[in-house]
């Protein structure tokens, strides 16, 4: 039971919780509690194992980081190891002959990534080459994802043909996409994730994989890859008609056509990436409302959409499944905004930043109560009455930010126009994290104080730029937040403001 309410608490309430009594400590240590937890081990990473390795807790998720040196700790990997399911190396200078030791005391692994490391690298590396790629899937058995964005993956078959006219043995000094696929299908590996991300894969390597994969795969990254057409896109849509989440992020040469073929053929979308689609218009963009199963939809940077068409193509009937929508940069009227609070009633995160949100449209988002992520950055045309409002026609009921019960993550930098008011008014959330209030001018110390004394939970809070703020306010905030891990002062050059670094 024990176990069972800590879930449902944040990370500091339940580091708090298991200081109460042994009989919590033990439960609070359940590996169970921190499935959606990463343990980090940065800098000092020996001293770090050493701990560790004396603790009660099981470590499901584990990364390792930092720019010095890593050295491989067998007892640790023999104890950790097994109960991993979830490994990542950053930044660490870690040889092959260590990676294979610790992969091999990692029997139920199911996520490998090896990021920024100088040796070997699954994402971001120039240096992975066929044969260490070969060793590495060989190793890590029963893979289904497989993350090699930014890496230098060659997509040309005269270069396929250079290394391997008369052998097929990986080479090291080449990483060739024929030379992967090979190595997939020797390892029998069922590929269910794919992320290509800033790389030149074409329409034909594209249709190539799809086509090996038709029957696995239900992710697809392929954001920022220029070499793409629609001739990929309907290879996806022909190949894998129960793809689930596709990430098209930053393909600005992609347009209408594209989206009608995956309006049209992709029904079990769950998870739709369009940022920075520049050349998308009304006509393509209605027919979103044919992908009834959305959770999370990104149509950022798409400015030649209307809001008119955004109603249509997301408002047209409930959206129930829906979760996470962000519009940043988009066109966002007050009629949008009323639709969207009409049928997204289970939205979690929003995000409208940028967007020319009015004050009448910012109300209609305190109607979305399961809210835990709101970003309203930018949107220099909202007010004091966007955070909270009386109806007029019943001056006891007050529409209010504050009904949000939920928000863990609220960001107004940039609103230039709010002021104490709307802040006692609005913001007070017993379990709000994360509050950033960058370039918020007409901030003073009474509005710094109501947010101290009545946001418990703050663990985040981003001031740059609020000039009117003393060291009075910032001094209680410090003293008042005991969650409080990052505070953001640059920019703060108030008349009053004294030494930051004694203040803390």
């Amino acid at each position: 039971i024990l176990c069972q309410i800590f879930m449902k608490l944040g990370l500091a309430d339940r580091l708090s919780a298991g200081l109460v009594c042994k009989n919590w400590y033990r439960s609070a240590a359940d590996g169970n509690v921190y499935k959606d937890t990463t343990v980090v081990l940065a800098y000092d990473v020996s001293h770090r194992m050493e701990i560790l390795k004396k603790s009660l807790r099981t470590v499901p998720d584990l990364r390792v980081a930092g720019s010095i040196p890593f050295k491989g700790d067998i007892e640790f990997w023999k104890l950790i190891g097994p109960k991993l399911n979830k490994l990542e190396f950053n930044f660490c200078d870690i040889c092959e002959s260590e990676l294979v030791t610790v992969l091999q005391n990692c029997s139920n692994l199911e996520h490998l990534a090896i990021t920024f490391c100088s040796t070997l690298n699954l994402s971001g590396n120039r240096s992975l080459s066929d044969a260490a790629f070969r060793q590495m899937v060989s190793i890590v058995g029963s893979l289904d994802t497989l993350e090699l964005s930014k890496c230098s993956v060659s997509f040309q078959k005269v270069v396929e043909r250079r290394f391997y006219a008369r052998d097929t043995t990986p080479s090291p000094l080449v990483l060739t996409f024929q030379s992967i696929i090979r190595t997939l299908r020797a390892n029998k590996v069922r590929l269910k994730a794919i992320g290509l991300s800033r790389t030149d894969v074409d329409n034909t390597s594209l249709k190539e994989l799809v086509t090996a994969y038709s029957q696995t795969l239900s992710k697809v990254d392929i954001s920022n890859c220029a070499q793409l057409g629609f001739q990929g896109i309907l290879s996806i849509c022909q190949k894998v008609p129960g793809l689930t989440c596709l990430n098209l992020d930053q393909n600005m040469e992609m347009g209408d056509h594209c989206l009608a073929a995956i309006c049209s053929n992709l029904p079990m979308l769950q998870e739709l990436r369009l940022s920075r689609w520049t050349k998308l218009t009304d006509g393509a963009a209605r027919q979103l409302a044919h992908l009834r199963k959305l959770r999370c939809l990104d149509l950022s940077f798409c400015p030649n959409v209307s809001p008119d068409a955004l109603v249509q193509a997301l408002c047209s009937g409930s959206r129930p499944t829906m979760r996470e929508l962000n519009l940043s940069c988009c066109r966002v009227s007050d009629s949008l905004m009323t639709a969207l609070a009409d049928t997204m009633a289970h939205l979690t995160a929003l995000d409208v930043s940028s967007s020319g949100l009015t004050d009448e449209g910012a109300r209609a988002i305190h109607r979305l109560r399961r809210l835990r992520v709101l970003n309203m950055s930018s949107c220099d045309k909202i007010t004091d009455g966007a955070l909270c409002e009386l109806a007029p026609a019943q001056a006891d009921v007050c529409s209010s930010l504050a009904h949000l019960t939920q928000l863990k993550e609220l960001k107004l930098a940039g609103c230039v126009q709010l002021t104490d008011r709307g802040i006692l008014n609005a913001i007070a959330f017993r379990e709000l994290q994360c509050l950033d209030l960058k370039i918020c001018h007409n901030l003073t110390d009474l509005g710094m104080e109501h947010i101290a004394l009545s946001n418990p939970s703050l663990q985040e809070l981003t001031l740059h730029g609020c000039t009117q703020l003393t060291d009075k306010s910032v001094a209680l905030a410090l003293h008042q937040l005991s969650r409080l891990d990052s505070l953001v002062l640059n920019g703060c050059t108030g008349p009053y403001r004294q030494n930051n670094w004694s203040i803390v």
